[in-house]
């Protein structure tokens, strides 16, 4: 989400890679925490994943935790743009 906050100059290539790079990482999550996958690779870990996103508190984190996270650096990124363009932010102004 970082790189997504910082990204200047978007193209298809760099929105669609970085949303296949999300899904990716959900779908390895998933397929790490299958009963047949786990019990190979970490068999305490059986179906834990599944019973965590059961919760209704645990979609709230899911979803907050990264926006609230990166709250300091939307504000020092508008501050900085506010106050202290760089070269880029004048020519993107134009």
């Amino acid at each position: 989400m970082k790189l997504f906050l910082e990204t200047n100059f978007w193209n298809w290539y760099s929105g669609l890679s970085g949303l296949f790079c999300i899904v990716l990482y959900y779908l390895t999550v998933l397929v790490l925490s299958t009963e047949s996958t786990s019990e190979l690779l970490q068999p305490e870990l059986n179906g834990e994943y599944f019973r965590i996103l059961a919760s209704a508190k645990a979609w709230i984190a899911i979803l907050l935790i990264p926006v609230v996270a990166l709250l300091p650096d939307i504000g020092f990124m508008f501050i900085q743009k506010m106050f202290r363009p760089t070269p880029t932010d004048a020519v993107m102004k134009i």
